[in-house]
């Protein structure tokens, strides 16, 4: 495959909810599980302010460049395969502009990014949290930021190679990244605990998932958070080596 002149080797993996669903402040979160530690891996769960220029719909405000106002950055998680025992908390902006980047150390080393784990984010206008199995990983106060006042969208993806992906192993055919469901949870009036009071049986991956009518269901829990909850169904993103044609007649 050739782009810009050049031949490219990977096709990666990667789904946006732009112009689709967006979200203003609440809790974000996704079970996801990634399936290889070999070099060259970059897997992502994150977001970005609704007005960059990404896959724009037509007559859409959406001409802002990043990570410019308007096309802020929050990395829920970010694994990267050169620095495989740790993963990366993120929100940035232009230079000196309230951006910040925790790392978390996962207790097992590279070995526990293969497991099921619950990644977090609590947002509103005074605070950004993260959190790894309901684990309180670190919190920042943005009450004086001018930035991350806007309406969101998700991304899930498995970026291959560049600076913080590494040199792609070359025995490495194919890359995978699960996710068992993502989830928003929006916080009322009445209800301003940590979990929303979520009360939605989080999805066995072990099961047998029914076909669901929709992508996506509106309900209200009972401690009264009202809650977006997108069923996924067990997506799966894969990152795919290209293969040569076969030129035997």
């Amino acid at each position: 495959m050739t782009l810009g002149g050049q031949t490219k080797t990977w096709t990666s993996g990667r789904i946006n909810t732009k112009d689709k669903q967006e979200f203003l402040y609440g809790r974000l979160e996704a079970r996801i599980r990634f399936h290889n530690l070999e070099g060259g891996t970059w897997p992502a769960f994150w977001m970005l302010e609704n007005r960059i220029a990404e896959q724009p719909i037509k007559g859409d405000n959406d001409n802002v460049g990043w990570p410019n106002a308007g096309a802020s950055e929050i990395d829920v998680w970010e694994w990267f395969s050169n620095e495989p025992e740790s993963y990366i908390t993120n929100f940035f902006n232009t230079a000196h502009s309230c951006g910040s980047e925790y790392r978390y150390t996962y207790p097992n080393g590279a070995q526990d990014v293969l497991d099921w784990h619950r990644y977090a984010m609590e947002w509103d206008e005074n605070e950004i949290a993260f959190y790894i199995d309901d684990e309180l990983v670190t919190r920042h106060d943005v009450s004086q930021c001018p930035r991350y006042k806007e309406p969101m969208f998700v991304l899930l993806n498995v970026a291959m190679g560049g600076m913080l992906g590494g040199n792609i192993d070359p025995s490495l055919q194919q890359a995978t990244m699960e996710v068992d469901y993502i989830a928003h949870c929006q916080r009322s009036t009445s209800n301003d605990s940590q979990y929303c009071d979520e009360d939605t049986p989080i999805a066995d991956p072990n099961e047998t998932i029914p076909e669901l009518p929709s992508a996506s269901v509106d309900s209200t829990s009972n401690g009264g958070a009202q809650s977006l909850w997108t069923l996924l169904a067990l997506l799966t993103i894969a990152a795919i080596k290209k293969r040569k044609p076969n030129t035997r007649k």
